[in-house]
């Protein structure tokens, strides 16, 4: 029975040799004073929060929104330049391989509908379309497509929201069109062309 109240004192001493087979020693001091020290401890979890939940934490709504907010790019503030490149990290523009489009898609979560999609007109970027031109010569941004005109972007909502909206950019193999001034290249010139290009 001694053996077993010893083993409730938290101030045992260590010792480098045994004493009756043991590694500790163990007095009824030290169990006495280590006894009510474990029940106020366990009393103090059994009555707080985090057991009763008796005193639940209120966000303030900068961290409980309904919806996310919107966020509005143009070209005062961003700059959306797009590459198709080879495993040379060579890049490209060929209308009679293939075009980009970039669009702005806004979407009804509750019906799952595509409420509009702007597509953008799209150019070959140059220096003007960078706030800082530095960056354009730096990093020597050849054969991008940019957006053509000033116009707005807004991405935001998130897949449970009501509304969606976000960014698409699609890249498309050229197709002959009798509206189109541009003459494709041949079915199998576009796949060996478009083997191995990455988005950059």
């Amino acid at each position: 029975m001694d053996s077993f109240f010893y083993n409730f004192d938290c101030f045992k001493t260590p010792l480098t040799y045994r004493i009756n087979g043991k590694r500790s020693f163990f007095t009824k001091f030290g169990c006495l004073m280590s006894l009510p020290l474990v029940f106020v401890l366990f009393g103090i979890f059994a009555t707080s929060d985090e057991v009763l939940k008796l005193h639940p934490i209120i966000s303030s709504r900068s961290f409980a929104e309904d919806t996310r907010p919107y966020l509005r790019f143009d070209k005062s503030n961003m700059t959306f330049a797009f590459r198709v490149i080879n495993e040379n990290s060579t890049a490209n523009i060929d209308p009679s391989y293939f075009s980009l489009t970039i669009s702005n898609i806004f979407v009804n979560n509750t019906s799952h509908e595509v409420m509009r999609t702007d597509n953008k007109k799209t150019k070959v970027c140059d220096v003007s379309d960078f706030i800082d031109s530095g960056y354009y010569n730096t990093y020597k941004i050849i054969n991008a497509t940019c957006v053509a005109e000033n116009s707005t972007f807004e991405i935001g909502g998130y897949w449970t929201d009501p509304f969606l909206s976000y960014i698409k950019v699609t890249m498309t193999a050229c197709k002959n069109e009798s509206e189109s001034a541009i003459v494709c290249k041949s079915q199998e010139e576009i796949k060996y062309f478009l083997k191995n290009r990455f988005f950059n």
